[in-house]
Order: C-alpha cells, then sequence, then structure tokens
C-alpha cells in the first residue's frame, strides 16, 4: 500500500507520534529511578537516544507550508510557552506542582523548550529553506556548536541549534522518500532497531558516556567527564546517526493504517503539555520502589493512562478553547 492518499501519510505519522508521545512520558517517569539498574538505564538510554529527534523531524514534515507556519507560529507556539511557563511557576508557588524553580521566561521550565523551538523553527523557516545548502549547514553548526560557551540554557539556544537538523530534515523529506524508506526489508530495520537495544544495555554497562549528552542543552565542557572536545563532537554526530537510523526504521515498521492509537498521535501535543502537570507531581508519592520490576509495571500502566486521558478529544477541546480566549484577548481581528 502507498501513500497516495494524505490520510495514509498522516496515519502513518500519527502512529509515530503515538509511539513518541508515550516513550515521551516513560522517559520524564524513570527520570526519578535513573541509575538505579541496568534495565532501568537501558530502556531510558534506547528511548532518548531518538524520541525528540523522531518528534522533531515529523513537525518539520508537517510545516510545508512555510507562510502558515510563520503566521500561525506566535499564536500557536509562542503565545501558550509564556502562558506555560508563568502558569508553571505559579503552580510551584501554591505547591500544585513540584518543580522547585524560579520565575523564568527566557529559560523554559522543564519541558517547554520544545515549544520555544518549534516557534523559531517555524518563525524563520521562510528564510533558512532560502539559504544554499541549509540542510548539510544544519548539521555541522549543530555538532560543532557543543564546542561554544554561546550555546547554553538560556533561551535554550543550544537545543534549539543543535536539534534543527531533524526539523529541516522532516521539512525536506517528501512524500516520495517516505515511499522509497517504506520499500526497505523489514527485517534489516527490525534487526537495526533490536541492535540499538542491544548497544543501550552495553552503553548502561560501561558508561559508554554520560545522559547529558543526549539534551544537547550544554557545551561540551560544561559536562564533566575526562572526553576531548573531537570526542565530544564525534559522540554528537554518532547521536545524529542513531537518531536518524531509528526514524527510518519507524517509518518502514509502523503501519500506514489507522489504529486505536491514531487519536493519541493526533493529540500528541496535548499530552505533551498536559504530562508535564502529571509527572512533576508523580514525584511527591516517594513510593520505596526495592524492586526494579515493580516500577517498571508501575510505570508503564501510569504512562499508558496518562497518555489515554490527555489526548481524548475533551481535554483536547478544553486546551484549545483556553489559548483560543488567551489569543482573542492579546490580538486583534484582522
Amino acid at each position: 500500500m502507498g501513500l497516495e492518499k494524505s490520510t495514509s501519510r498522516n496515519y502513518l505519522f500519527d502512529n509515530i507520534r503515538a509511539l513518541l508521545i508515550f516513550l515521551v512520558v516513560v522517559g520524564h517517569m524513570l527520570t526519578e529511578q535513573l541509575g538505579e539498574t541496568n534495565t532501568i538505564n537501558t530502556i531510558y538510554t534506547f528511548i532518548y537516544f531518538f524520541h525528540m529527534p523522531a518528534f522533531i523531524f515529523i513537525s518539520g514534515y508537517f510545516s510545508k507550508n512555510i507562510e502558515k507556519s510563520r503566521n500561525t507560529a506566535v499564536q500557536t507556539y509562542f503565545v501558550p510557552f509564556v502562558v506555560l511557563n508563568i502558569l508553571f511557576w505559579f503552580l510551584d508557588k501554591v505547591n500544585l506542582v513540584e518543580l522547585n524553580v524560579p520565575f523564568r521566561i527566557l529559560d523554559p521550565v522543564w519541558g517547554l523548550w520544545f515549544y520555544l523551538s518549534l516557534f523559531i523553527w517555524k518563525f524563520l523557516l521562510k528564510d533558512l529553506v532560502r539559504i544554499r545548502y541549509i540542510l548539510p549547514i544544519s548539521f555541522a553548526v549543530g555538532i560543532l556548536s557543543g564546542l561554544s560557551n554561546e550555546f547554553s540554557l538560556k533561551m535554550s539556544i543550544a537545543r534549539i541549534i543543535s536539534f534543527l537538523p531533524f526539523f529541516l530534515l522532516g521539512y525536506f523529506c517528501n512524500e516520495i522518500h517516505i515511499q522509497k524508506l517504506r520499500k526497505i526489508p523489514k527485517i534489516i530495520t527490525s534487526a537495526f532497531l533490536m541492535g540499538f537495544v542491544v548497544f543501550s544495555y552495553y552503553f548502561t554497562k560501561v558508561k559508554l558516556f554520560k545522559k547529558e549528552y543526549f539534551y544537547m542543552r550544554k557545551p561540551f565542557n560544561s559536562i564533566k567527564d575526562d572526553y576531548s572536545s573531537f570526542e565530544a563532537v564525534m559522540i554528537r554526530l554518532a547521536i545524529y546517526i542513531i537518531a536518524i537510523i531509528i526514524i527510518i526504521c519507524l517509518i518502514n515498521l509502523i503501519t500506514l493504517n489507522k489504529t486505536r492509537f491514531s487519536m493519541i498521535g493526533q493529540n500528541s501535543v496535548t499530552v505533551y503539555i498536559l504530562h508535564l502537570f502529571v509527572v512533576s507531581n508523580l514525584r511527591r508519592l516517594s513510593l520505596p520502589w526495592d524492586k526494579t520490576n515493580y516500577y517498571l509495571i508501575y510505570t508503564a500502566i501510569v504512562a499508558i493512562l496518562i497518555t489515554y486521558f490527555c489526548s481524548r478529544p475533551f481535554m483536547v477541546n478544553i486546551y484549545n478553547y483556553v489559548m483560543e480566549k488567551i489569543n482573542l484577548i492579546l490580538f486583534k481581528n484582522n
């Protein structure tokens, strides 16, 4: 079955986004037990090799209308970014979430860096794609940006630059590319995925490099390890390559057909925002997890529940209603 129909293409990416948003929730929940066992560290490592690069790739893929991307960037991403930052700070002060962060707009709270990045990417896309060889340039700059202290947590500039290549890769990827990727024998892509799972286990066993390299939020010299600048550059390059290969595997392996998970993918943005509030509060429980298996079962069940309920249409409608009202207050009607 090809991708001639746009609905088929959308179901493919909806299904991928459903998987990715579930892994985002799982990853954030596993953070609490990170370092406790090799099993948890392996799962966490495998997730962080690709989940945000894949999300960003898909965002770029659906940004081909560059005029619309620019025209809607402020209302769709920047306004929610500011509002949610303020909301997180307020809820933290009244002890309804547990983040322990000061009020800050230029230093995004937790996962809100993604919203600020999407705003920047979509707003600048019209100009970026006019630059010759922008895709290879973005990869070169993204890899080398870790060498400069100018790319840091402030305004998430390090992540904006480092993850930009995946956004542009998605933008330049077209339907023909997707069709070619789906023709790769699935035994090959399945073998690659299994190989990366095994590699993730090896990674955690020998502590190949620190998890901060996955986040791409700080310069290399702020990561306290014994790697040289050249070795740090090679680590980022390896992360890029692995992320791209896994994205290809997901495109190849995940079904084109509508599934019961497709709606979750369609509403993944709402899940992304709302899970930040839920997971931050789960930290208050301080449950005594003596066995890894119990914690993994707990994580899986809670992640499923969060992903399911936060993707329901009534939750999406509430979120959209609130943001629309805020935009009506802030902006004049044309």
